[in-house]
């Protein structure tokens, strides 16, 4: 008997399969606890929506945005409002800045991290 998957998990699923260049660029300089031992998830279900990146011990959430995020600037604006209403930090990056800039980026993420994880407060 086979057992149906939710379509969440489907679609998170299906985004970590097939990341952008930049998100997986990102992935690879955050995953196995590489920024301070802090750890991410990858396409984490936050409610009824998904973070691109997301620590659940600093409760900040990374996202990585390209071309598929231009007119929907207002849909990301009340995803960002959830989250912050749950005590969750949003960064938000476009794929040139992780792309160009990718210890920039990194940097941004290290100070979010440590401001907002309670080991460092």
């Amino acid at each position: 008997m086979e057992r149906t998957l939710p379509r969440r998990v489907v679609l998170a699923r299906r985004h970590r399969n097939s990341p952008t260049k930049a998100e997986g660029l990102l992935w690879e300089l955050l995953r196995k606890r590489r920024i301070d031992g802090f750890q991410f998830r990858r396409q984490y279900p936050v409610g009824p929506y998904f973070a691109d990146f997301f620590c659940v011990h600093a409760r900040v959430a990374v996202e990585v945005d390209g071309d598929s995020h231009r007119g929907r600037e207002r849909r990301d604006r009340l995803r960002d409002t959830f989250f912050r209403r749950r005590g969750i930090a949003v960064l938000r990056f476009t794929n040139d800045q992780v792309e160009e800039h990718a210890q920039h980026v990194i940097a941004t993420i290290r100070a979010a991290l440590r401001s907002s994880s309670p080991l460092t407060q």
